[in-house]
């Protein structure tokens, strides 16, 4: 975990924990890139018909199953028959060009000024089961590098999110009683949150939202920008 400096002046009760892939930004040309990588590592026959299983998907039509579109592409990969060490490898290819090489990123509309105003209230932190190697650059190129509080790289989301914002909690002298986990998979981010009690915001892009549970939901972070702003002042206000 790297911690940075508290803000000056700090009082902040609350901490609001954000999820990075998917969630601060839109990863149409890297998700691409990540099914180049794969196709690449396979027989020609096999590795187009993923290129045109993603293309289907991403254009709106047959929807690969996954949490989120980094699993969903994972999870057609290995019923195509991917060896585990060619599909790490096109993920690691993939997060290696997002560092060093030029991708796109499509950056949620308005996200400096809505972390700086989360952030006079509350303790940011990003959770990622990313490697490290990439998180802290890829907030660089999104301009928020300098706008959270902590980082947690390889978190191991599911099972990693709950002790991971424990010792966010602890680590801040937080009471723990308003925390809210933000991100667009349900079963890493959004589930986990809600079990252990706390509030949690999911971006669900095209899949369905969730029946019950998320304090706020929308198929894009700007959908939800403003209603996490909400639910925060009121939650501070009642504690």
């Amino acid at each position: 975990m790297t911690t940075r400096a508290d803000a000056p002046g700090d009082e902040r009760t609350a901490l609001v924990v954000l999820d990075l892939d998917g969630t601060l930004y839109r990863g149409g040309a890297i998700l691409a890139r990540y099914a180049r990588e794969i196709a690449a590592r396979m027989p020609c026959h096999v590795g187009g018909a993923v290129m045109m299983a993603w293309a289907d998907h991403a254009g709106g039509g047959y929807q690969l199953e996954g949490s989120d579109d980094w699993q969903a592409l994972a999870g057609l990969a290995r019923r195509v028959g991917i060896v585990p060490e060619a599909l790490r490898e096109a993920f690691v290819a993939t997060r290696t060009w997002m560092v060093e090489g030029d991708a796109a990123f499509d950056a949620a509309a308005g996200l400096a000024g809505w972390l700086d105003r989360l952030r006079r209230h509350a303790v940011l932190a990003v959770v990622s089961n990313s490697p490290a190697a990439s998180v802290a650059p890829v907030l660089a190129r999104l301009g928020v590098d300098d706008r959270v509080d902590a980082i947690v790289p390889l978190a191991g989301k599911p099972d990693g999110l709950v002790p991971a914002v424990r010792r966010l909690i602890a680590g801040h002298g937080l009471d723990g009683r308003v925390v809210l986990s933000v991100g667009d998979n349900a079963v890493n981010d959004v589930l986990p949150a809600l079990a252990e009690g706390w509030a949690a915001a999911y971006v669900h892009g095209r899949r369905p939202p969730l029946a019950d549970g998320p304090a706020c939901q929308g198929p894009t972070l700007e959908q939800v920008m403003r209603c996490v702003e909400g639910w925060l002042a009121r939650a501070l206000g009642g504690v």
